[in-house]
């Protein structure tokens, strides 16, 4: 047998990868129902900003709520918080200010659902509904939490984003900023999230998730 080439081993690496994908993204529908809240996961991505103005164009929800306290990106976007550059970017597309609903404080997951459904609380907002966006390839996770955290609370998922999309678009941003990861460290990163909806819903952060054995294997 011959020495497989470079591109040979890479695309048997996004083979194996493929099913994982798969399962981090079964979650996500679109177009999402009409819900009573956009529920915004912080980032510093411009296509999570401009998905969630989108949704709240095509009047599926009368409110964008975007969770979100400080990252390392944010010095270099000149944002004190997620939430303000998310903020920022969604005016930009001309929704009107008191639709927005910001949450500054939260620095994880499951703080982004338990201080945005507070913060929605302190507005007298009372939810049934949400439509969560974020990363598609988070978005398993942020469900999960908010089903364990508000099971009483009808969600959906969506995102502006399928996986090969969202690759693209990170490594077409790494060429443009020194700030951004490598093809490795994204594919690091997702492939994480395999680990970590074993490990929070050990601790009972997250709904206990039915993992196949072939996608822990491929992890």
């Amino acid at each position: 047998m011959g020495i497989k080439t470079n591109e040979a081993e890479k695309n048997e690496y996004f083979t194996a990868l493929k099913p994982i994908l798969n399962f981090l993204t079964d979650c996500i529908e679109n177009p999402p129902p009409k819900s009573d809240v956009i529920f915004v996961f912080g980032s510093t991505k411009h296509y999570v900003a401009e998905y969630a103005a989108k949704l709240y164009l095509e009047k599926l929800a009368p409110y964008i709520l975007i969770s979100g306290h400080k990252s390392e990106r944010c010095n270099n976007l000149y944002a004190k918080t997620e939430a303000d550059f998310m903020k920022k970017e969604i005016i930009k597309l001309e929704i009107p200010d008191e639709k927005i609903i910001t949450e500054y404080n939260a620095s994880n997951t499951l703080e982004n659902v338990i201080f945005g459904m507070r913060t929605l609380a302190d507005k007298n907002i009372k939810i049934n509904s949400a439509i969560l966006v974020a990363k598609p390839f988070h978005l398993k996770r942020c469900l999960a939490t908010f089903k364990k955290q508000f099971p009483q609370v009808k969600l959906s998922c969506s995102s502006k984003m399928t996986f090969t999309e969202y690759l693209s678009y990170e490594l077409t941003e790494n060429e443009k900023s020194k700030n951004n990861k490598t093809e490795n460290e994204v594919i690091k990163r997702i492939i994480g999230e395999i680990d970590r909806l074993i490990i929070y819903a050990e601790k009972g952060d997250i709904v206990k998730q039915d993992i196949p054995e072939n996608i822990i294997i491929a992890a």
